[in-house]
């Protein structure tokens, strides 16, 4: 049998009502030539074992079932799938996460075609949809959905953006094992945001490719506990704390350099940051200065007056509202 194309590495514990919906997801996807290789981070294997078992003619032999005796944690677990696989690409896919059954086509498909025109693209990402739910009584139940980063419209992943937070998620990314292990796999030392570092290393050495699709689906179950629950919330001081010193490495690491490229990133960031402020404060005044005229002139004019005022601003915006009232007022 020759190798898979793609590795599919799903990291999971204890929680196989949600493992068979990532499952399904891949059996799912319309192009089929790819491994699926799940590591059973110190959770109970006979669970597991039953549920594979029953998709067993689904995967038609294109599953991998690692058990390992103990958690080693995340991005451990994500380096164990990886070295225990063979492919020419590699993507992640969290027990708890889904696709479109389009994802691997579209997303493999726009890699290659991307890599013909440029040859410093080894990745590609898509957009992706924020899916909040909660698990009552052995069911997941939908709540709601929002978009996770569809304001991504440029060819690339932007480095200096991703320099000041992680604009994709593991499930939208696919990326070529070459690649990953130039630059090398996940922190296992990182609790969370291993994601996060291994997307700034990768896009310090290689451009991503940004495909303005919604494909992936980010599940979250804000209110959950536990093993059902997400790293990103029932984590969330870690998240905070290692979001500090992962800045802080990147910033020496880059200063050592004799560089000031992150440095210079988060300060731009920050102008800019500040000129939106600045803008929508200026705005802000301009609409109470526009509306304490209308308000002068509708206390002392006929209802007419307050229409052709409204209509002007229907018509013409801010700046010919301001001309009507200079002009009635005089």
């Amino acid at each position: 049998m020759s190798a898979p194309v793609i590795a599919v590495i799903t990291r999971t514990k204890n929680r196989t009502l949600l493992l068979e919906r990532a499952i399904r997801s891949v059996l799912s996807q319309t192009r089929r030539d790819w491994l699926h290789v799940i590591v059973n981070d110190g959770g109970d294997p006979a669970p597991v074992d039953a549920l594979v078992a029953r998709h067993a003619a689904a995967y038609a032999g294109r599953v991998q079932v690692i058990h390992n005796p103990a958690s080693v944690g995340m991005e451990a677990a994500s380096n164990i799938g990886i070295r225990a696989s063979q492919s020419r690409h590699l993507t992640i896919l969290d027990d708890d996460d889904s696709w479109s059954p389009y994802f691997l086509e579209t997303l493999i498909r726009e890699l290659e075609t991307r890599q013909q025109r440029f040859g410093s693209v080894r990745g590609v990402i898509c957009h992706s949809m924020v899916v909040r739910e909660k698990v009552e009584a052995g069911r997941v139940l939908f709540e709601s959905q929002k978009p996770f980063n569809g304001w991504m419209q440029s060819a690339f992943v932007d480095l200096d953006r991703l320099a000041q937070s992680n604009t994709f998620i593991p499930n939208a990314f696919i990326f070529e094992r070459e690649a990953a292990l130039e630059v090398g796999l996940f922190d296992e030392g990182l609790a969370v945001l291993g994601d996060w570092d291994f997307n700034l290393r990768f896009c310090m050495r290689y451009d991503i490719a940004v495909l303005p699709e919604t494909l992936s689906f980010y599940h979250q179950r804000p209110s959950a506990q536990g093993a059902d629950g997400n790293s990103v919330v029932v984590m969330s001081d870690k998240h905070l704390e290692y979001r500090e010193l992962l800045k802080n490495r990147w910033l020496r690491r880059d200063l050592s350099a004799g560089g000031l490229g992150l440095l210079m990133a988060q300060h731009d960031h920050r102008l800019a940051a500040a000129s939106v402020q600045k803008g929508a404060r200026k705005r802000s005044r301009k609409l109470s200065h526009i509306l304490r005229g209308f308000g002068r002139l509708v206390t002392g004019r006929a209802d007419a007056t307050a229409v052709e005022i409204f209509r002007v601003f229907r018509f013409a915006g801010f700046k010919g509202l301001r001309r009507a009232l200079r002009a009635i007022g005089s």
